[in-house]
């Protein structure tokens, strides 16, 4: 009887023994586990481009003038302490000359622009240039010195009147780029243009120096021209 009662554990045993048996088999083979190939990650560190301006040459802190023969004496660009001085912000946009002076002080100098006359939307009959640039100097949302807009229009069209466009058109342009050049350069808020014209002295030089592409050449005759067409230089 205890023979029979025994065999139940000895079957038990040996099928236990013979799982461990399986058990330490198994654990002598090595499952591979998968490899990674490893790979360098891409850089993240900002790569410096250097950038050229396309549109608008760099500024430059040294200025050279070449005076014009019989340029008036009066007119100096470049002030004391090297830097460019062509007119104030007041005179920038001070009142101006009326419509009679500008086709008056056009008379002298210029006669053919003293004797254009033009085809406007808001006026019934033709108009002369120094209506023209009157008008395109007084507008809704600015005032500028109506000597000023004459001057750059004619020195930037080198006083040869246009045949087929609009010059009233023209003096707007012109009007409306040198406030908003003002206001670039005097906005509370561009300190770094500033900085990086730090030899221009307000925002009407810069103004003009801007529009003429940085040639204080061409900003010595507007000032010559200015004090032939006025009397006196701005």
């Amino acid at each position: 009887m205890l023979s029979l009662m025994n065999s139940p554990r000895r079957i038990l045993l040996v099928v236990a023994v013979f799982f461990v048996a399986i058990l330490f088999a198994g654990c002598g083979q090595v499952t591979p586990v998968p490899t990674a190939t490893a790979t360098t990650a891409p850089s993240f560190a900002p790569v410096i481009s250097s950038i050229t301006p396309t549109t608008i040459p760099s500024p430059t802190n040294t200025f050279t003038v070449t005076p014009e023969p019989g340029a008036p004496p009066g007119c100096k660009i470049i002030n004391e302490d090297g830097k460019l001085y062509v007119l104030s912000d007041d005179v920038f946009f001070a009142f101006g000359p009326s419509v009679e002076e500008l086709d008056q002080a056009l008379v002298g100098n210029y006669p053919e622009w003293a004797n254009y006359e033009q085809n406007v939307s808001w006026s019934s009959e033709l108009v002369t240039v120094g209506k023209i640039v009157r008008e395109a100097s007084f507008q809704e949302k600015f005032a500028l010195n109506s000597a000023v807009t004459l001057v750059t229009l004619g020195e930037s069209l080198n006083w040869q009147l246009p045949t087929d466009s609009d010059l009233f058109l023209q003096s707007l342009t012109i009007s409306e780029r040198l406030v908003r050049l003002w206001d670039e350069y005097s906005h509370p808020d561009n300190e770094v243009i500033r900085s990086r014209n730090s030899k221009v002295t307000n925002g009407a030089t810069y103004a003009l120096y801007i529009l003429f592409d940085y040639d204080t050449n061409r900003l010595q005759a507007w000032c010559g021209t200015y004090q032939r067409l006025f009397g006196t230089s701005p």
